[in-house]
């Protein structure tokens, strides 16, 4: 359905012609469905290439898809659609299999993995930017362990609270991702190891008021004894560390702010 603003501005659909307007002119742009039909795409010699790129984004789209779900207590502190940077991450991550054919290269981020360090979930509520400590931390691989100090806070200077929220909580999360690829004798992209693929463990802090001075935190993580035989070189461990504001409801208990958090993935190994 189309509307009319005015009588020289309309914005919607009319049958196949749809107005919308750019930033940057002040005219009205009309544009006609059309394109290939998905038969087409499917199936004409033509569109092969398309195809191809297709089966490619399956892969990109699977691996991006078990990095989100793993890793969901952090993600969920993300300001913007994260999810479609991740797709792209992927992608470029695909771009560094150089042997594979096209149409069938793995997304190995267990060869790649400086390319999912330090990303961040945020755009506007940058974490360095909210808290200015020097975290200390480390995984061991061999142990499926980290371990990760966040030092005491004078929450006077080294906290950014411009909502003058009345707590904070840290969150910390250890994930295990694991490669995704064509295998052999297969025709379709899957998890190197999906039993493994979504492991993770979860810590927070208590909450804390934002208004006297935080002790120094520590936290400790492990995946399992029981998991460490079945890891393998497809598999990569990922630490990431949250915080979120929370304020006293009415029956005095701390509530979670929507919107006030921020994260970081700190280390992939």
């Amino acid at each position: 359905m189309a509307t009319v603003k005015n009588l020289t501005e309309i914005d919607g659909r009319i049958k196949n012609v749809s107005f919308y307007t750019m930033e940057g002119s002040d005219k009205i742009i009309l544009r006609s469905k059309g394109g290939a039909s998905k038969y087409r795409i499917k199936n004409h010699p033509n569109f092969a290439k398309v195809r191809l790129n297709n089966q490619e984004w399956k892969g990109c789209t699977t691996l991006s898809k078990n990095i989100f779900n793993t890793l969901s207590s952090l993600f969920v502190l993300a300001d913007y659609p994260v999810i479609g940077t991740l797709n792209g991450l992927c992608k470029m991550i695909q771009t560094k299999d150089t042997e594979g054919e096209h149409g069938a290269r793995g997304i190995y981020l267990s060869q790649h993995k400086e390319m999912l360090a330090g990303f961040s979930p945020n755009k506007k509520r940058i974490f360095e930017q909210i808290i200015s400590i020097a975290l200390n931390y480390s995984i061991k691989r061999e142990e499926m362990s980290a371990e990760l100090t966040i030092p005491a806070i004078n929450t006077s200077y080294q906290l950014v609270n411009d909502r003058n929220l009345s707590h904070i909580q840290f969150i910390v999360s250890l994930g295990l991702i694991s490669d995704v690829c064509i295998q052999e004798n297969e025709t379709s992209y899957v998890t190197s190891n999906q039993l493994l693929t979504g492991t993770r463990v979860v810590q927070q802090s208590p909450w804390f008021s934002t208004a006297e001075e935080i002790d120094a935190q520590q936290f400790e993580l492990a995946l399992g004894d029981s998991f460490i035989n079945q890891l393998t070189d497809n598999q990569s461990l990922v630490l990431g560390i949250g915080l979120q504001f929370g304020k006293e409801n009415v029956s005095h208990q701390i509530e979670v702010v929507k919107h006030s958090g921020s994260a970081r993935l700190l280390q992939v190994v």
